[in-house]
């Protein structure tokens, strides 16, 4: 399974908050609360997403660099 393509989707972000939000809710969360873990999560998920990114682009650039020797 190709982890770096799952956790940078952002259908499964979406997906995982919009499940999130709603058993929050159905748990009898304040929307506050609810609010304010669903604006984590996404800021994590945004966070996770730029980090392999770049990673994935740095390896694609050292692969794509002649060697020097």
């Amino acid at each position: 399974m190709d982890w770096k393509r799952k956790l940078s989707s952002r259908k499964l972000w979406v997906s995982l908050v919009g499940f999130l939000a709603l058993l929050l809710a159905a748990l009898g969360m304040p929307d506050a609360t609810v609010a304010k873990v669903v604006a984590l999560v996404m800021a994590g998920a945004e966070l996770l997403v730029y980090v392999i990114t770049e990673a994935w682009l740095d390896a694609e650039a050292m692969q794509d660099k002649p060697s020097d020797s």
